[in-house]
């Protein structure tokens, strides 16, 4: 399995029918996915590739938010830890 979607496994949710308004900053899940990499030993993609093979986990689709600060993430992925708040 490609180490992105291993950490997708591990550490994030996907919400395959896009109802729930998931929006995950490009930022926060790429220091997920590198601080993951580094407990797994783990070589982590540059930024680029990473954005590039996250869409490949699941109906993730690249958003920019423009509601106050522009932010640029994607919708249906967010991180376990922010679920479990």
């Amino acid at each position: 399995a490609s180490p992105i979607k291993a950490w997708a496994a591990d550490c994030a949710e996907i919400d395959a029918t896009g109802s729930q308004g998931w929006f995950s900053v490009t930022a926060d899940l790429y220091e997920d996915y590198t601080q993951w990499c580094e407990r797994m030993n783990q070589r982590p993609l540059p930024g680029p590739e990473f954005g590039e093979k996250v869409r490949q986990v699941g109906p993730i689709d690249p958003h920019r938010e423009t509601t106050g600060r522009r932010l640029r993430g994607y919708n249906n992925i967010r991180l376990i830890s922010s679920g479990r708040l």
